[in-house]
């Protein structure tokens, strides 16, 4: 409906979830109570037999049991109706005392059983969950936000798991003070003031089909939609984050290199830095849009009590019989099956975790800066190092998951099932719900399963529930709230140690108790041992650094100090003038003034200065005039080396040329000659001059 909301996702930091939309219009058993002498496991099973989820105040009869509402069954104060100025059963009969704990309790559909005229248990009924709330939950539990549940008749005591706020007619003034205390909120709802006062409001279809008009999205009915909306807000939220920090690395590398460059490419160099960093914001923000959409749907759970169900009431709600299912059900079935797991990354992927660490900031914040500075090289070395680190790193992991892969695929679980009435050996992975399976000693169970028939059957259930002792299994209906007390199931991952047994599959990979168990655990890993500290080192000193480089920065430039190329083309400047007034000085007697403009000349001693044996560094006390291989030198008495070419004019110590002779400036040298390094003979001044009297 407004897709200007969805650019309002970074923003949100609180859900808010209408207890309305979690639940559906059909009910079913929430707790059986058994009375005094009567058979728990017998009560349940009448209890589920009788009871009629689409209409579950109505009074339902079979074999002499009977389902009503216990105003019913019991009296109310000698009446047998629960008029409107009646609040229920009053005296101290059967089923009286739970009925008011009950009501005090907040349940409001409350029936009972009897066996003839006498009441055995007292039963409530509860809303059934609407289809994906679960998905919903798990996605609110996992996305790491500040999640509410609005109250309501449906909303149970503990909301679900999270805190509650004010419901119904109350839900929007509650809204509007998560806003005004400065909340993002996003809410899910089919109450259209609540959407519409919300900064993203996600409307679901109410009761009577009506849309939430006035909501930024519409999902209908659809609550995983509503699910990914609450996982995308923050996933937004964190790309917002990330983005921010690359924005403020691209501003300061590109006001860098506006303060450390000069030309007429100043600009276009700067906003290359701020450029870049925008470009990487948006490919974060690419790639973690994909990573959303293939992130797999949270587990289904079974809503249906099959440890409470008889054996043939299992086999009609799974569509199966004794003889297992057909090839046309199991192809049907694996078509509508969602795989609950991903494999594992590719290597881009792999190679984005590597790069995904603490270091990685710095060194290409470093990188940034040298580049800036005029040090492309060394900015290159910096990246192509921590590329090829990461790229080693995402190599090694993708070796290993194939070898992981390798590994679970010969270990994988085997099965016996029957299929179109004969016996098949089949892999965990090729069962679905409905077939018939066969399990003997030694077996480990491949999927979540009812017993249909038991001989002295007894499994370890040790790596799901902890039970130290094998437990005796039975194809008897059991009421059980806990795993460990169902008898008459058997679960994924546990293993048989006596006795044989068949039974139907129930569930299968993430939707069995193990595998709801491990998705529940899993998540974002943490940051742990050395990487934690050095996230946490890095994230205390990269701002002392930062701020200690710009205080640096700013003083030199207070202070009138170029940086960078400026402050190198200054020096140059200034070293180069002094050797222009150091050639123009004035003469020194039995030298020229041009004594260091030649080739072959030499620098000549000013007046007080070292005599002419003053031992040098670099030419350990020798002046050497050096030529090419077929070039002569010689040396005077005064210890100057001064050299010419057989084939050439001597030419004359102050420069010119010799009669018949061509002036060749210093900077020009003859064939065959370069100027080297000649020590100097000033007090304290430059231990040598090189090429063209530069300094070395």
């Amino acid at each position: 409906m407004n897709p200007g909301a969805l650019r309002l996702l970074d923003r949100i930091d609180t859900v808010v979830v209408d207890s309305d939309v979690l639940v559906g219009t059909a009910f079913t058993v929430g707790e059986v109570i058994p009375l005094a002498g009567a058979d728990a496991s017998e009560v349940a099973v009448r209890a589920y037999a009788l009871f009629r989820p689409t209409d579950p105040a109505a009074t339902t009869e079979a074999d002499g049991w009977t389902l009503a509402p216990i105003e019913r069954l019991v009296g109310n104060g000698g009446s047998g109706d629960n008029g409107p100025d009646n609040d229920g059963p009053d005296g101290d009969g059967p089923g009286r005392a739970q009925w008011r704990r009950l009501r005090a309790a907040g349940v409001h559909t409350i029936l009972g059983l009897a066996q003839g005229t006498a009441v055995t248990a007292v039963v409530t009924a509860v809303p059934e969950r609407a289809e994906g709330a679960e998905a919903l939950l798990a996605s609110c539990r996992r996305s790491g936000l500040t999640v509410w549940v609005a109250g309501g008749v449906a909303c149970p005591d503990d909301g679900f798991g999270f805190p509650v706020i004010p419901g119904g007619h109350r839900l929007p003034a509650a809204v509007g003070d998560l806003r005004a205390a400065g909340a993002g909120v996003l809410v899910v709802s089919h109450r259209r003031p609540a959407v519409g006062g919300a900064d993203c409001g996600v409307g679901v279809d109410g009761p009577d089909g009506a849309p939430a008009w006035g909501a930024d999205v519409l999902v209908g009915t659809d609550l995983p939609t509503a699910a990914m909306m609450v996982e995308a807000a923050a996933v937004a939220a964190r790309v917002s984050r990330r983005a921010v920090r690359l924005a403020r690395i691209g501003s300061g590398a590109g006001a860098l290199v506006a303060l450390t460059s000069t030309g007429p490419r100043l600009l276009s160099r700067a906003m290359l830095m701020v450029n870049g960093a925008g470009a990487l914001a948006f490919g974060d923000g690419v790639w973690a849009a994909r990573e959303l959409d293939r992130r797999p749907p949270p587990p289904s759970i079974p809503r249906t009590p099959w440890h409470v169900l008889s054996t043939r009431r299992v086999l009609a709600g799974l569509g199966s019989s004794a003889d297992g299912l057909t090839s046309a059900q199991v192809a049907s079935r694996r078509a509508d099956d969602v795989p609950g797991g991903t494999g594992a990354p590719g290597l881009f992927a792999a190679l984005a975790r590597e790069l995904a660490s603490p270091l990685t900031p710095v060194l290409l914040g470093g990188a940034a800066l040298s580049a800036a500075s005029g040090s492309v090289l060394d900015a290159g070395l910096v990246v192509s190092v921590a590329v090829m680190s990461a790229l080693v790193g995402a190599v090694q992991q993708r070796r290993a998951d194939r070898a992981l892969a390798r590994l679970f695929a010969r270990s994988a679980l085997r099965a016996r099932a029957r299929r179109d009435g004969a016996d098949v050996e089949l892999t965990a992975r090729e069962l679905v719900p409905g077939d018939v399976i066969s399990i003997g000693p030694g077996d480990v169970v491949p999927a979540d399963a009812r017993l249909l028939s038991a001989t002295s059957l007894e499994v370890d259930e040790s790596s799901l529930t902890g039970e130290s002792l094998p437990v005796t299994k039975s194809s008897r209906p059991v009421a059980a709230s806990y795993v460990a007390e169902r008898s008459s199931m058997v679960y994924e991952g546990t293993t048989v140690v006596a006795g044989a047994a068949t039974a139907a599959v129930v569930a299968t990979g993430p939707a069995t108790e193990a595998g709801r168990g491990m998705a529940a655990a899993a998540g974002p890993a943490k940051a742990v041992g050395v990487e934690a500290r050095l996230a946490a080192i890095t994230e205390f000193t990269a701002p002392v650094v930062l701020g200690a480089a710009a205080v640096l920065l700013a003083s030199g430039l207070v202070r009138g100090r170029p940086a960078g190329p400026a402050r190198r083309r200054h020096a140059e400047r200034g070293c180069g003038a002094r050797r222009r007034r150091g050639a123009r000085g004035p003469a020194v007697p039995g030298h020229g003034r041009a004594a260091v403009r030649g080739p072959a000349a030499v620098r000549p001693r000013r007046a007080g200065a070292q005599p002419a044996d003053h031992r040098n560094a670099r030419t350990g006390g020798r002046a050497v005039l050096r030529q090419d291989r077929h070039a002569h030198q010689r040396q005077d008495p005064s210890g100057h080396g001064v050299g010419r070419h057989p084939c050439r004019r001597r030419r004359r110590a102050d420069g010119a040329a010799a009669p018949g002779g061509r002036r060749r400036s210093a900077r020009h040298p003859g064939a065959g000659q370069r100027a080297q390094v000649v020590p100097s003979h000033r007090p304290g001044g430059d231990q040598g001059r090189g090429r063209h009297g530069h300094p070395p």
